[in-house]
């Protein structure tokens, strides 16, 4: 196992996060850094170079895999897909040129308190909406 989930947790929105603390060094990443926000460990593979640091929170059925780095404050959640993304993905910039990579199915992520939903006509892009809604 390259890391484990903390006893620190914190809740939004009705869902648990836990704080993860590595195990073993492996990328950028030294054993006992902590690192971002997870709601349970399948958000976050043990294998590969992948990481959550930050304040940066994975939910859903969201995974994390390959060498992705999600950091900051960005926030992941859909569903599962086992696509792998060798970027660093650690701003708005990154975060919304890169989405996809991450996941087919991610409908909307958060960034830095900015709501993005997913916008299909024939190209897939990125609109900032409303945050209350």
């Amino acid at each position: 196992m390259k890391y484990r989930l903390t006893e620190y947790t914190k809740k939004i929105d009705g869902i648990t996060f836990y704080w993860i603390e590595a195990l073993k060094d492996f990328g950028n990443v030294k054993k006992g850094d902590l690192g971002g926000w997870i709601e349970k460990e399948s958000n976050l593979s043990q294998e590969g170079d992948c990481w959550v640091s930050d304040n940066a929170e994975v939910s859903g059925n969201a995974r994390i895999c390959g060498n992705t780095w999600v950091s900051g404050n960005a926030w992941v959640c859909g569903n599962e897909n086992e696509k792998k993304a060798e970027n660093k993905v650690s701003d708005k910039k990154d975060i919304l040129n890169n989405l996809n990579l991450l996941s087919d199915d991610i409908e909307e992520v958060v960034i830095k308190g900015i709501r993005y939903k997913k916008v299909t006509e024939t190209k897939t892009f990125w609109k900032s909406v409303d945050i209350s809604s």
